[in-house]
């Protein structure tokens, strides 16, 4: 019979493949320095820029850590109308109530994650309704608010907590809304506490009292536009201070009065109800309480550091990364692929007498893959030297633009580089080698390999 002899592909030897390798990047090593570190420069401006698009729900949890809050606000939605989202309403709107279905999950949801939810309700009183400007206190003077809780007031912060409404809380004398507690709990219906930011702004009306405790020892009478008077019994103490450009401490625990049960049974005038209040506790774990409220997805949650950090990112700034990102790809392609092209044509001899020996493209392609494979390692560790940096101005950037707020109050780093974003891009790179390296070696592969040799 006869022996058909079987065809045996051509292998080269992994040190010729090395020497290869090696040799290209020492024949090009101007050019290949110039091209790492431009590549670099790029990968680690796209690196940055990729980091921003997402903030990790943490944040929020760990500025509420770090301020000290331990209160969450929900708000019934109002489409279309996120300006007035806090205003009360005597009207009852269905798409700003929470059925009693979802309440019950929240309720569940809340009582698992160890906090406690209260209802807080707004008063009208004379076709409006009450806001902190009603109290019988001269606020005409921003600087009277200044304190350890209040750092730097302005006359725009001064606006806002006039105009914020204040809420009614019904609290009974062991709610742990009174946990952190001077003087004692209301009796009756005549009797309530207050934040200890709305006692520092009832101490400017009495000269002649100098402290908090003395506020709560004399249980002065607090007038509502000369139609409601209470009689403070406490102070519930907070130590979230008051920023000018963040009124979440406004909007949750600042406009809290805690008052008697019987307080609201007996109460003559309109009421609104469009918020709950949700006290934290040590055991609670804020990141995954948020998450659980935003599965039912029919209110909106204060604070919303993440979200407001996300929106800039992702919205404000879209126009610019949608320009960038494409604009560092195609540099980063025009860089890599000019040095690529260059390694490939200094061995465009030796890839045609490989050829013409029966050696396929597939083993010639190693030569230039180890090599990318080196180049890429140097690359990515320009790029993790690079980024930390480059991340350290985002942060400093966001905290310049957040100014005043809690996202830069504390110099808290908002954006990280993760391992899976170095995965990701070391990927990218890898990706961006390989697709290079078949794409111009494809093109020599199809000529005849002595046409090749000759130069031709």
């Amino acid at each position: 019979p006869i022996v058909i002899p079987e065809k045996r592909r051509a292998k080269l030897p992994f040190s010729l493949i090395w020497k290869m390798s090696f040799g290209n990047i020492l024949n090009n090593k101007l050019r290949l320095l110039v091209t790492c570190i431009i590549v670099s420069f790029l990968t680690a401006v796209l690196s940055t820029v990729y980091t921003s698009l997402y903030v990790s729900n943490n944040v929020t949890k760990d500025l509420m850590d770090l301020s000290k809050q331990d209160h969450l606000l929900l708000v019934e939605p109002v489409p279309f109308q996120s300006d007035i989202i806090l205003q009360p309403s005597v009207e009852y709107l269905y798409n700003r109530k929470l059925s009693s279905d979802v309440l019950i999950k929240v309720r569940e949801m809340t009582e698992d994650n160890h906090a406690y939810l209260y209802h807080k309700t707004q008063i009208m009183l004379d076709n409006d309704w009450l806001k902190i400007s009603d109290l019988d206190i001269d606020l005409s003077d921003y600087t009277l608010l200044e304190s350890d809780l209040i750092p730097k007031p302005n006359e725009e912060l001064l606006e806002m907590i006039q105009s914020s409404y204040l809420s009614f809380v019904s609290t009974p004398s062991d709610s742990v809304l009174l946990e952190d507690l001077m003087g004692r709990a209301p009796n009756d219906r005549y009797e309530v506490v207050v934040s200890n930011y709305l006692a520092e702004i009832l101490l400017t009306k009495y000269s002649d009292l100098s402290s908090i405790e003395e506020l709560v020892e004399n249980e002065i009478w607090i007038t509502f536009k000369d139609k409601m008077k209470l009689k403070l019994v406490g102070v519930v103490l907070n130590e979230t201070p008051l920023l000018r450009s963040d009124t979440t401490i406004l909007n949750t625990s600042y406009t809290n009065l805690y008052v008697h049960p019987t307080f609201s049974r007996m109460n003559p005038y309109p009421t609104s109800q469009i918020s709950y209040g949700v006290k934290i506790s040590d055991q609670t774990d804020v990141r995954k309480l948020i998450k659980d409220y935003k599965t039912i997805g029919t209110f909106t949650i204060l604070p919303r550091y993440t979200d407001a950090l996300n929106r800039y990112t992702r919205y404000e700034l879209t126009l610019i990364m949608g320009l960038l990102v494409p604009l560092i790809g195609y540099f980063m392609i025009v860089f890599l692929g000019n040095y690529i092209a260059s390694s490939i044509l200094f061995r465009k001899k030796q890839i045609g007498i490989l050829r013409a020996l029966g050696c396929e493209v597939n083993e010639m392609n190693k030569i230039f893959l180890i090599e990318a494979f080196l180049i890429g390692l140097f690359i990515m560790g320009l790029v993790l030297i690079m980024v930390p940096f480059m991340i350290d101005i985002l942060n400093f950037a966001f905290m310049v633009h957040f100014f005043d707020t809690y996202i830069s109050y504390f110099h808290y780093p908002i954006f990280h580089l993760g391992f899976g974003h170095f995965i990701e891009v070391s990927t990218l790179i890898v990706l961006v080698f390989t697709v290079l390296i078949i794409v111009l070696t494809y093109h020599i592969n199809l000529l005849d390999p002595v046409a090749v040799i000759s130069g031709k």
